[in-house]
């Protein structure tokens, strides 16, 4: 309980707070504690203690007992401890006294003391570690008190090496009734033996020789070195085994037996009562302990401190009792704590600190072991008072890397002033709280940082209890670290230099004339930022003055972006040196892995032994398991040696492998998938007799081989299960195809004993094979080691009795040391800790389960919670993975009722089929609809299932290694259920700190989120993961997840007339009519329909009659978004719509929303402040509870200051929306850099701003919103900074979501981004179509043309002379760039002119004619977006036939097309080929390919309707969308969907309305998608020689979007791959394993082209394997043995590395990590730049980071990245749809032609004669995939769209959103101009003749939109003022006085009804 949590002792003026943060404490006595806390847990019922009971209140405390309470208190230790005040009252006034002075030696009554003592009675004090000492009340601090725990992070290592050592020395606490001989001496006693026999063993002390041995451990020498780092001015020495001596220390205290004398080291069980180890300096002087060890206590020396660390051993899973806290205790001031034990926890003490076992585990009897070091402490100086604590400043400091608190600051140390000018390193000192009486420890002279003599004295001691030398080691990370630092105080400083010579010459002149320098304030990085934090529009008239020598500004952009790009770089270095520092001086230890071998062990080749060798895959937390069950099989059969290792020591310790492997009798193998391992093993156990493989790749799997018996498939098959066990399979299982892996399963279990009697030894080894498999199938310690033992006994004879034969009859009867019988353990059943703890066998029904549960923990979960089947791997439980009982009783803990089946994986589908129900399933069938038959009848009902499994439902592990994953099935499972399907589980195969660092990436993202979302699975939550080789989870996380569940449960159980809506729409950018907008849909039209349907199914709408429109509430939302409305506050957003609510424009709305005061938002931003290392876990770092507001702070100022965006003077934070009934309307913050000029140039990883976080926030907890539904594609929650995947509480999104349950509209054809919203932002996607498509038509000068044209085709000879009006007509509508006339002879380009026209020939003009025509025709019938979709609206007839005729594309005559359209909906497919067979021949075939088919098997007409037909039909579903979105806020399940478009993808993405999902990244590139990507890589090299006289480009940047990657199934890596020569490599089971290189002679004698990657950031975190296979391809490419002139990666590779660049085969780049977008649309948008080199900077800036295998994640390599822009001649990007063309979204240009501006701004730098970068544009929709040159495909746009009457008007149809779509095009027109260099009058002219002069166009998108009217207004304005357009000053005089009376009218000033011109 925190110190906050005692606030309501204010009303009764108990003491102060003396540090002065407002909180209250007490001390109870034992009558006044049980009193007010009934709950509890503990009393101190020894002698002495009986009336003293620490305790605190609860909030339920009754404050009229308070004073009493508080008297008590005092009354209570002035008795027990004999203390009287020295003040002159005779008791305690708790109104007046402050501090009391004590008696005696005793200290002040200090606060921190007070609240330490306090903690000995709360259940959750956890563990006295860092995390504590950063809340507020500073109860750790206390110098008595000397007790500090360290976490598992360091704990746990340590812990296991222990075991290691300990077990290497013969002791086994798990087995052995007492201490082997020799090594361990002297038993003691606990206090409790008795005469029952079931006393706990005695514990036992370590002798002299055995403690050398564990000394030299790498974990305790790795600890101590450790502590020599932290208490630099102490030697640190362990003490002899008998030291201490039993007639040295009194026998007993406090009434009760102590245990004693136990050496320096010892094992003990803590049943004790109390123990306590003396301080031997406070024993008499003539005691026989000083005499004889008298050295230790030598005076002139100083007095040394005695120290016990305290190791709890036993490992996971812990009993309950195991739970209960030891009390640590100071019996010298009472103060105290209790530490909840953990496997690894360290405890430190002084040495005469007494603890005891709480009471819980002493009813238990079940005895906790800990290994204790006894330690001694020499101070270094005597000529100064030794004022030693082992409480130090350290433990939370910068530096210290110990345990959980690694990188948790308390503060910076005095030697931090090195690191004072990085602002980073400030700001998180400046952030920190400090204590205004600093502690005993803070004065001490002798605390100092942990660097310098400190390290080297650990160093020393190492090197003096080690063989190897690792001083080398060590220097060489200290002297990286000194350079790296170096280096970053100088980049500091020149950056710093940038700034002064940029900003601080820079003078203001004020409106009364006085002028302001600003050297001082804004002349460095860090003086800036403050200033713009601080005086935002101080900053930006700075900016605006910088701005004006445009050439120093640029300057200054590129050296201030190059130097911060470094930085990052050195920081990201920096912290990995220090690691390395600190993981050679522990040898080699790292901190979150087992400690490894300190050099290859060299085995010994011993005679006689037979040699097993245990490779284990994705199970690494088995090691230890399978190492001890090693140790056991050595006992039985000494000469078999068991060589365990992972399959991470192929790569640690690859010659310790190597080594195990040469010589092996048998190789045993276990999920071992990769494919670089699995190529490696093959290779080095072919050789090895026996080979065993399981559950691993099938290139592995076929390696088995046993005798007689083989895996391997002849002939070439497939491998698998051999024809003998197939044949007895198929009698297994329900018959059902996707049951055969659960047939298998029972087939193994019986299988062995159904060969049992059959001789031979054919039969013997397939027996035996399945005997094998399924002991290691059953699993558990005990099975594992009999596979083994069965192994040794039937193949590894003894030397010399090899050929001694056996009969069968003796093999079947003989038991001498035979095998056991495997151990039974359920294929499935239920778990629960509890049950374990009491050692009751697993439930088999989950009917036993739940009654089980309501008998005995019914109390643990509130009535009504929500049941959850919880599916567990069968083979954790079997393994005890400790994890398991934290995951279950956190559910029960957060008000969930899990119901924990554990499965094998494979039939996690026949769980969820047959043994669950749901209320909606049992309600069908009450109907009579049955969809599941084998429902058993005793089936469960549940409210929702989530899976820790992962993979697919169906098939679990094995079902991802088929190419079908029999989706269908799980979907007709999960939509019978119709529950929501969550998966959840820690990471199997990565560590907690990669997850914190990177996100979750690789297999393991596809493990838990791919696969399972093609079922349906929704709000993945990754619960922990790895440390070393252990599973450990993130409390807070299981949180997390039982809060979604919870919310979802009260979702579906809450009446539709109940239930809060918040339906969020977005308004960025702002300014430009963006407000309800989405892409390709029409907001304001879904709204009408979400809106009617919602009153429809019943929910609360108010109760007027009449429905506000859809427009109506946008347009009332605008109102809102007025800064003038804003800074009203709330009252004047309701007085702002008082007019519009007047007028009946808005029947039944209200304005509702609030004013967050700073104080509200930061609490509700904080997290509780009890909460540590069990609630985070071992994370690397401990976050504080107010760490979010602290980030927040540190981007945007104190929030009590913060007068920025949506924020009003003096009200904070403004939030308003409307409110109809329960549902909300709002609009979504903007992000806030648009109008931060240095923020969008600059900053990454801001933090929301105020406004933005307090809106979500006050959703949540004021609003309290069931539900929230984000309206349309896209908005920013889930981009917000945090985790790239694999949300933390410290993620944006996760916390401003929070457990909401998040319904998102999304456009189907966009399963990239989607995917985004789905797993950063727990969206339940709820597809919707995309408009119909539209031929685009002529029109005006180019329908002109084509009449031209024709007139002249008629008679050439005879309208020759037409030939000049063509030419005119060519030059009026700019085709002469399009279509320019081409000299046979010199292969010249020429543009059309009268002369030209006269002096060609008739023979070429008719040539050029005929190209014109054709152009024409690819004009006229190029497709478009027509308009926008609504929400839930079918198409009508028109629209279906525009679907329809896009799709088929001529191959059906639009006449039937028509008629389909036409046909009624119940006029069956049969009826309707019938009637059209009466007029058209539905026999012939459908196109000329199909029609060439000899064999008569092309596709026909007929077959063609039969599939318009049923498109039409899905078509027709459109409605599903609204259904869609109902079932999602019903609470159901929402059937899954693979996104994409009907062009491209088929029918497939039909009907809308699904929850989409992407597709598995394994398998990308398809076979399909490398072939076209090949087509279209040799098509760009073609056209790049073509243009450069034959001669190949060296450098090539392929843009890698997700969106494309996605929809084309991976073709742009298709092009990368040709580029380069290479191709994929597929293992069996379909899965691209490897990139490799296809042979320079397989290449038709052409070079590999390098290849700059620009990733997205989707295609970045969610194709990380492709990622990680394509470095490995550059890797690879550049250290081929090839000629520097036929591989240009080898070439520029080499060129990098003389110039003395790292890393010089990046080539994936792309945004910083958890960082999205290149920033360059919004300074375009912003009209924020002057010249394309700035653009392309930003651009470089936002995309220098490098992504690859291994730890290359984001690291800053902008010299690599600027190399290949250098030599970069072509960029290419691939358009994927027909919706997202280059003109119509903004990411185009910011990235596409940003990359063109930034290559060519790179050659200038570089003195490159022709700069110029040509771009080619792949249309990949269609048929032809030709590549175009960037300018012919923009010119083509702008035709057929933008400038096109058709779509122009279909457009401005669409209303508001309609016109934003309009305005967003002419702002990237703009920006193509800005980036490159695309500026042509005609297009300017064409968009100003069609929507400004024409006054119905400009009337309708005015009135409609006024903000995207204006923004098209400013952007032609924009566009001349650059240069872009040469348009005359009459046109642009209309514009601006246009653009005034637009803005005038937005302002509410009424236009004069003069009208103006317009041209």
């Amino acid at each position: 309980m925190s110190a906050r949590e005692l606030g309501g002792l204010r009303a009764s003026g108990a003491r102060a707070d003396p540090e002065g943060d407002g909180t209250r404490v007490v001390l109870l006595d034992g009558a006044s504690a049980r009193a007010l806390m009934p709950d509890l847990k503990m009393e101190m019922s020894e002698e002495g203690f009986e009336a003293s009971v620490f305790g605190v209140f609860t909030e339920t405390t009754r404050e009229g007992e308070l004073e009493k309470a508080a008297a008590s208190v005092v009354e209570a230790h002035e008795r027990y401890w004999n203390l009287r005040p020295t003040t002159a009252a005779d008791s305690y006034d708790v109104e007046r006294d402050v501090n009391f002075e004590y008696e005696g030696e005793t200290d002040e009554w200090d606060l921190a003391r007070v609240t330490t003592a306090m903690a000995v009675s709360m259940d959750r004090a956890d563990v006295l570690d860092t995390a504590s000492m950063r809340r507020g009340e500073e109860r750790l601090r206390s110098d008595a008190s000397n007790v500090v725990a360290v976490d598992g992070v360091v704990g746990e290592p340590l812990r296991q090496a222990l075991l290691d050592a300990l077990t290497e020395v013969g002791y086994d606490h798990y087995e052995e009734p007492g201490p082997p001989e020799s090594k361990w001496n002297r038993e003691t006693r606990d206090g409790l033996e008795g005469d029952d026999g079931k006393s706990p063993p005695a514990s036992w002390g370590l002798t002299s020789e055995t403690l050398s041995e564990v000394m030299k451990s790498d974990a305790v020498r790795t600890f101590r070195a450790r502590l020599a780092a932290m208490y630099p001015e102490y030697d640190i020495r362990t003490m002899p085994s008998d030291t201490l001596e039993p007639d040295g220390i009194p026998g007993s205290w406090g009434g009760s037996s102590i245990c004693s004398a136990i050496g320096n080291a010892a094992v003990y069980g803590d049943m004790f009562n109390w123990h306590i180890d003396m301080d031997p300096s406070q024993l008499d002087p003539s005691a026989p302990w000083v005499e004889r060890f008298g050295s230790y206590v030598n005076r002139e020396r100083g007095r040394p401190l005695f120290v016990s660390a305290m190791v709890y051993l036993n490992p996971g899973p812990w009993p309950a009792a195991f739970d209960a806290e030891t009390l640590f205790l100071d019996p010298g001031t009472g103060t105290g704590v209790f530490v909840r034990p953990q496997p690894g926890r360290v405890v430190i003490m002084d040495q005469d600190i007494v603890h005891r076992v709480s009471t819980p585990s002493q009813i238990a009897g079940l005895p906790r072991y800990s290994l204790v070091l006894k330690l001694c402490f020499f101070p270094k100086r005597t000529d100064e008072a030794q004022t030693m604590t082992i409480i130090r400043e350290e433990w939370g400091a910068k530096t210290c890397r110990f345990g959980t608190a690694a990188g948790h600051r308390l503060r910076v140390s005095a030697n931090a002033s090195r690191i004072a000018r990085d602002d980073r390193f400030a700001r998180d000192a400046s952030m920190t709280s400090t204590s205004s009486r600093p502690s005993r420890a803070r004065r001490s002279a002798c605390a100092r940082a942990l660097t310098s003599d400190a390290e080297r004295f650990a160093v020393d001691a190492l090197e003096r209890s080690t063989e190897v030398d690792d001083r080398a080691e060590v220097e060489r990370a200290e002297t990286r670290a000194r350079e790296l630092r170096a280096t970053l105080d100088a980049l500091q400083e020149e950056l710093d230099e940038t700034y002064a010579e940029t900003f601080g010459k820079i003078t203001l002149v004020g409106e009364d004339g006085t002028e302001r320098a600003f050297m001082e304030e804004a002349g460095s990085e860090r003086g800036f930022r403050e200033l713009n934090a601080r005086e935002p529009e101080i900053a930006a008239a700075i900016l605006r003055e910088a701005e004006r020598d445009a050439k120093s500004w640029l300057a200054f952009q590129k050296r201030a972006h190059a130097l911060k790009a470094k930085r990052d770089r050195g920081r990201g270095e920096l912290s990995d040196a220090e690691s390395a520092i600190a993981v050679a001086k522990r040898g080699g230890v790292g901190f979150l892995s087992s400690p490894p071998m300190r050099s290859t062990k060299k085995l010994e080749k011993r005679d006689g032994v037979r040699k097993i060798v245990l490779l284990s895959g994705f199970e690494s937390f088995n090691v230890a398991l399978y190492k001890s069950s090693a140790r056991d099989l050595k006992k039985r059969y000494p000469h078999v040696e068991l060589l365990v290792f992972s399959d991470r020591d192929i790569e640690n310790k690859r010659g310790e492998v190597e080594a195990a492997l040469d010589g092996a009798d048998v190789f045993f193998g276990s999920l071992l998938f990769d494919y670089d391992q699995v190529e490696w093993l093959r290779t080095r156990v072919e050789d090895i007799p026996l080979r065993f493989v399981f559950e691993s790749a099938l290139e592995l799997m076929s390696c088995t081989s046993v005798g007689s018996f083989q895996m391997a498939a002849p002939g070439g098959q497939k491998a698998g299960p051999p024809p003998a066990v197939k044949a007895v399979l198929s009698k297994f299982g329900s018959g059902k195809e996707e049951d055969k892996l659960v047939g298998y399963l029972s087939f193994l279990k019986i299988g062995p004993k159904l060969l049992k009697f059959i001789p031979g030894d054919k039969a013997r080894d397939l027996k035996n094979w399945l005997t094998v498999y399924s002991y290691w199938n059953a699993g558990g310690k005990e099975n594992v080691e009999e596979a083994f033992a069965f192994l040794a006994s039937e193949y590894l004879a003894p030397p010399g009795e090899e050929e001694k034969k056996t009969s069968f009859l003796s093999r079947l009867f003989t038991s001498s040391n035979a095998p056991r019988s495997p151990i039974e353990t359920p294929a499935l059943g239920l778990y629960h800790p509890q049950r374990e703890r009491e050692r009751m066998p697993y439930f088999e029904t989950i009917s036993s389960y739940l009654d089980w549960h309501a008998r005995t923990r019914a109390h643990k979960v509130p009535a009504g919670a929500p049941r959850v089947a919880v599916l567990l791997y069968r083979k954790h439980v079997i393994t005890k993975q400790p994890y398991l009982a934290d995951l279950v009783e956190s559910f029960e803990e957060s008000g969930v009722l899990p119901i924990p089946i554990f499965i094998n994986g494979v039939e996690a589908h026949t769980i969820v089929r047959d043994m669950l129900t749901s209320e909606h399933e049992q309600r069908m069938r009450s109907e009579g609809v049955i969809e599941v038959d084998s429902l058993k009848s005793d089936a469960a009902i549940v409210d929702a299932v989530v899976s820790t499994v992962g993979f697919p439902l169906v098939g679990g592990p094995a079902g991802s290694m088929e190419a079908g994953r029999q989706a269908e099935v799980a979907q007709g499972i999960l939509g019978a259920k119709n529950i929501p399907y969550f998966v959840a589980a820690p990471l199997l195969i990565q560590d907690i700190a990669s997850w914190v660092r990177s996100g979750v990436g690789g297999l393991q993202s596809t493990i838990l989120y791919a696969l399972p979302e093609l079922d349906g699975a929704i709000d993945t939550v990754t619960l922990g993961g790895l440390c070393g080789d252990n599973i450990y989870l993130t409390r807070e996380r299981v949180f997390a997840l039982s809060n979604r569940l919870k919310q979802w449960h009260s979702l579906r159980n809450t009446k539709r007339d109940k239930r809060k809506l918040a339906v969020m729409m977005y308004g960025f950018p702002p300014g430009v009519g963006a407000t309800g907008t989405a892409a390709l849909l029409n907001v304001p039209s879904s709204l009408d329909n979400m809106l009617a349907s919602l009153r429809a199914e019943g929910y609360d709408l108010g109760d007027e009659k009449e429905l506000p429109s859809g427009e109506s509430i946008i347009k009332a939302l605008r109102v809102l978004e007025e800064n003038a409305t804003i800074m009203a506050g709330y009252d004047g957003a309701v007085s702002a719509l008082e007019p519009m609510i007047q007028s009946g424009e808005l029947p039944g709305v209200r304005v509702t929303g609030a004013n967050v005061a700073p104080s509200e938002l930061k609490k509700w931003l904080a997290f509780p402040k009890e909460w540590g290392p069990t609630e985070w876990g071992p994370i690397p770092y401990l976050p504080e509870s107010d760490v979010l507001v602290k980030k927040m702070e540190a981007a945007w100022g104190p929030l009590e200051n913060y007068i920025g965006l949506a924020t009003a003077p003096g009200k904070g934070s403004v939030v308003t929306g409307l409110q109809i009934g329960n549902v909300f309307f709002g609009i979504q913050p903007a992000l806030g850099v648009e109008g931060d000029p240095m923020r969008l140039l600059f900053e990454r990883d801001l933090t929301p701003h105020p406004q933005y976080a307090a809106y979500y926030k006050w959703l949540q907890n004021d609003f309290k919103a069931n539900a929230v539904v984000h309206f349309g594609m896209h908005g920013t929650v889930e981009w917000l900074p945090g985790s790239p995947l694999g949300n933390t509480s410290l993620s944006w999104s996760e916390q401003l979501l929070g457990a909401m349950p998040n319904v998102y509209v999304y456009a189907a054809n966009n399963p990239s981004e989607s995917i985004v919203a789905k797993r950063r932002g727990y969206g339940v996607i709820i597809s919707h179509n995309v408009p119909p498509y539209g031929r685009a038509g002529l029109y005006k000068q180019t329908a002109q043309l084509r009449e031209l044209l024709n007139e002249y085709r008629e008679n050439p000879a005879e309208n020759s002379a037409l030939r000049a009006s063509i030419f005119d007509m060519v030059n009026a509508a700019g085709l002469d760039s399009d279509c320019p006339f081409v000299d046979a002879q010199t292969n010249e380009k020429h543009r059309m002119t009268h002369e030209l026209s006269e002096s060609i020939t008739q023979d070429q003009f008719d040539s050029y004619a005929s190209d014109l025509y054709t152009y024409l025709g690819v004009l006229e019938n190029r497709l478009f977006s027509e308009g926008l979709h609504a929400l839930g609206k079918a198409p009508t007839q028109e629209n279906m036939a525009q679907y329809l005729k896009a799709y088929f594309d001529n191959e059906i005559d639009e006449n039937i097309i028509d008629e389909i359209c036409k046909a009624s909906d119940e006029e069956s497919v049969d009826a309707i080929k019938a009637r059209l067979e009466q007029t058209f021949n539905l026999s012939v075939p459908s196109s000329v390919s199909d029609a060439m088919q000899s064999d008569s098997a092309g596709a026909t007409v007929g077959d063609k309707v039969s599939e318009a037909v049923e498109i039409r039909d899905l078509l027709a579903m459109n409605t599903e969308e609204i259904r869609g979105m109902h079932r999602a806020l019903d609470g159901e399940w929402v059937p899954p969907a693979v996104g994409g478009d009907l062009l491209r993808d088929g029918k497939g993405v039909l009907p809308t309305g699904r929850n989409i999902h992407a597709l598995d990244p394994y398998r990308m590139p398809s076979a399909a998608a490398a072939a076209r990507g090949a087509a279209v890589a040799d098509a760009i090299l073609k056209q790049h020689q073509e243009a450069t006289d034959g001669v190949y480009p060296e450098s090539v940047s392929v843009n890698l979007w997700g969106l494309d990657a996605i929809k084309t199934k991976g073709e742009s890596v298709g092009i990368v791959l040709q580029l380069v020569g290479a191709r994929a490599v597929k293992e069996g089971t379909g899965r691209v394993v490897r990139y490799e290189l296809i042979p320079l002679s397989e290449m038709n004698g052409r070079p590999r082209v390098d290849v700059l990657c620009n990733m997205s950031g989707i295609f970045r975190d969610s194709f990380a394997n492709v990622v990680g296979l394509l470095d490995d391809l550059f890797v690879r490419a550049a250290e081929a043995d090839e000629p520097i002139e036929m591989n240009f990666i080898r070439k520029h590779s080499q060129e990098m590395a003389a110039d003395g660049i790292e890393n010089t085969t990046a080539r994936l780049f792309s945004n910083p990590p958890g960082d999205y977008g290149s920033m360059v649309n919004e300074r375009v948008g912003t009209s924020g730049w002057e010249d394309s080199r700035e653009l392309g900077d930003t651009w470089a800036s936002r995309n220098s980071y490098s992504y690859g295998k291994g730890e290359e994640r984001g690291t800053a390599r902008p010299e690599v990245l600027q190399s290949l822009l250098r030599t970069t001649e072509r960029v290419v990007q691939e358009i994927d749809s027909v919706e997202y063309g280059l003109t119509d979204i903004q990411e185009y240009y910011a990235n596409t032609g940003a990359l063109v501006a930034a290559a060519k701004a790179a050659k200038e730098d570089a003195g490159v004669k022709d700069p110029s970068v040509a771009c080619s544009i792949v249309e990949t929709f269609g048929k032809d995939v030709t590549p175009k040159d960037l300018d012919e495909t923009l010119r083509m746009e702008y035709r057929t769209k933008l400038l096109n009457p058709r779509w122009a008007t279909a457009m401005a149809d669409q209303g508001s959103g309609g016109a934003y779509e309009i305005s967003q095009r002419m702002t990237a027109l703009v920006g193509w101009g800005a980036t490159s260099g695309f500026a042509e009058n005609w297009v300017y002219d064409g968009a100003h003749e069609t929507y400004v002069e024409d006054e119905a166009m400009r009337e309708k998108l005015r009135k409609s939109n006024p903000q995207a009217f204006r923004n098209v207004i400013k952007r032609m304005l924009e566009a001349a003022g650059r240069g872009m357009w040469d348009a005359d000053e009459e046109t642009l005089q209309n514009l601006r006085d246009m653009y005034s009376d637009v803005e005038d009218e937005m302002e509410g000033v009424k236009l004069s009804t003069t009208t103006r011109r317009t041209g």
